[in-house]
């Protein structure tokens, strides 16, 4: 991690190469305090900084730098913060950076994303996220003053943005007293079924909160129940969650999937949710 941080400095000491316009005027405008009364904490500038320099950054900023995965087949990429450090704000400012960028460079689709899909572990942080919809009375959008200008804020409003539990991730139940008897859920189904108007889009971003209860075991990993219960793991939860969103990803694509976390899970001394931020 120290490593990243060596390299993100470095990359902010140069002024950011490599990044697009929307991206500097972003920055420049986060960096700057007199812009805002409420002025971000460093772990949140370090934090976006750091997930934009493994974008954007040139290789040359980045050579040497292995993000280990998951194992899946869409990366993952999680900032660990500590619990009151403004995670929420963070996620607020991925979005504008995803958002602003893909509607102003649309064929760049394998970096940005304009549909955003954030899951969550359960109602209440549901409700708490709600802040992220640029509509809602109290969104983040406005209380921090993210965007440069009215017109970029205008532009945030083509976010395509969906808030659920991940509980919405189960497969359905098959039916076992019927006439006549149905097969399971197809993937495209459960994708329309899960995401409503995001299943429209070919890509999307998914942001996970408190993503420590998201994790894929890897097949050379055995996990017990009993060791998962010891861990404060809850293997149902996180495979049903990981299992849902490998569906979204056959069926759409995750262009680039964010976790946010205070305590990425570590079963068994193995690293199951890569870090790329602190």
């Amino acid at each position: 991690m120290n490593r990243i941080r060596e390299r993100v400095d470095a990359w902010r000491d140069a002024q950011w190469p490599g990044v697009t316009t929307v991206t500097r005027s972003l920055l420049e405008h986060w960096h700057d305090r007199d812009a805002r009364q409420l002025p971000f904490y460093f772990c949140q500038l370090e934090a976006i900084e750091t997930l934009i320099w493994w974008v954007e950054a040139p290789a040359d900023f980045k050579q040497g730098i292995f993000v280990p995965g998951d194992g899946g087949a869409w990366q993952r990429l999680c900032s660990k913060m500590a619990t009151g450090s403004g995670k929420t704000t963070l996620m607020a400012m991925i979005i504008t950076w995803q958002v602003l960028n893909a509607a102003t460079y649309p064929r760049r689709n394998k970096d940005f994303a304009r549909a955003v899909f954030i899951v969550a572990p359960g109602i209440t942080v549901k409700e708490r996220l709600q802040v992220l919809y640029p509509g809602n009375s109290a969104n983040s959008y406005d209380e921090f003053g993210l965007c440069p200008s009215e017109a970029m804020r205008q532009k945030l409003n083509q976010v395509v943005i969906l808030v659920e539990n991940w509980h919405t991730l189960m497969p359905l139940k098959e039916t076992t007293r019927s006439v006549v008897k149905k097969g399971s859920e197809s993937d495209k189904a459960f994708v329309g079924r899960v995401l409503g108007p995001l299943a429209a889009f070919k890509d999307i971003a998914v942001l996970n909160d408190e993503a420590h209860h998201a994790y894929r075991i890897p097949a050379d990993v055995k996990v017990s129940k009993k060791q998962a219960e010891e861990q404060g793991l809850d293997l149902e939860e996180a495979t049903r969650w990981i299992e849902g969103l490998d569906r979204v990803h056959q069926t759409l694509r995750i262009s680039r999937c964010f976790d946010l976390s205070a305590t990425p899970a570590r079963p068994r001394a193995r690293l199951l949710v890569p870090h790329a931020a602190r």
